[in-house]
């Protein structure tokens, strides 16, 4: 069995991918490819049989910036096999090879599955983590003085990404130099929740469902107050789920994420000296 790596730009292989990541996960990896953002910051290990992708792990680079220090982690996802290749050990060589990588070159390997794979990826020192979320409510009086912002057009995505790479970004653990992990989201299913805040120059990743706004990253050029940018979306907001850690969680309750169907299982020195913080990784980040 021959791991290979390494082949974004060979047509047939990418196009085998890309159809079991849509028939596994329901995700579209072509447009996003089409789109030019699978950069060499994303890499899967895959076997292949006959010229087709039947088992695959990725490693997304996730440069996290903490506290004004880098630190080079990576990311695990699209773990996947074929329904007709399953239980032949294809997925747990993919790992060793991926971990046994990813040891050389990274601080911390993380990623996200469900809580009944735990076994699975115990045996590759993998453990589980919880994670917190801030979450208020709030009485906004004034109408919402904030723009939608299509991402529909290559200019809009061109326009997105030099924003992702210009503008600061607000929270505690951030991920910088990987637009292309951020625009799978915002060209994907938070293509309708990219806006502009004019009063402070400033865009907002959000969508608002049940009054309840859930914000999920915000690029700025200064330093501003959260509460104005919650407030920018007016009185239809009764309440705050940061999908991020803020840099400053006054005023917010931080609660235990409880989700089965998406467990944070982290391995690497990162997680040892950071495993007694509350926090979560900004979710326009997760593979």
């Amino acid at each position: 069995m021959e791991i290979i790596k390494g082949y974004r730009d060979n047509e047939m292989l990418r196009g085998s991918l890309c159809d079991l990541a849509n028939e596994t996960f329901g995700i579209d990896l072509r447009s996003w490819y089409d789109a030019g953002f699978w950069r060499d910051d994303y890499i899967p290990y895959s076997v292949a049989e006959e010229g087709r992708i039947v088992s695959n792990v990725s490693v997304s680079v996730c440069n996290i910036k903490l506290r004004s220090r880098v630190h080079h982690l990576a990311q695990l996802g699209t773990v996947m096999t074929g329904r007709d290749q399953r239980n032949k050990g294809y997925c747990s060589r993919i790992m060793e090879k991926v971990i046994s990588d990813c040891e050389r070159s990274f601080e911390g390997t993380f990623l996200y599955a469900e809580d009944n794979m735990t076994e699975f990826y115990e045996q590759f020192g993998f453990r589980k983590i919880k994670e917190y979320q801030c979450r208020k409510r709030v009485n906004i009086t004034n109408r919402a003085n904030i723009e939608k912002v299509p991402v529909d057009s290559e200019e809009d995505r061109d326009r997105m990404v030099d924003i992702i790479q210009k503008k600061g970004q607000y929270g505690e653990r951030i991920m910088v130099n990987n637009p292309g992990l951020f625009m799978f989201h915002i060209t994907g299913p938070l293509s309708d929740c990219v806006y502009y805040l004019p009063s402070c120059e400033s865009y907002a990743i959000a969508r608002i469902e049940d009054r309840r706004l859930y914000l999920y990253a915000v690029f700025t050029g200064e330093k501003i107050g959260l509460g104005e940018v919650i407030s920018s979306f007016g009185s239809d907001v009764g309440s705050v789920y940061l999908m991020f850690t803020p840099e400053n969680n006054t005023g917010f309750d931080q609660v235990a994420i409880e989700d089965d169907e998406n467990v944070l299982f982290v391995r690497g020195g990162f997680f040892e000296s950071a495993g007694n913080e509350r926090f979560m990784f900004p979710r326009i980040a997760q593979a």
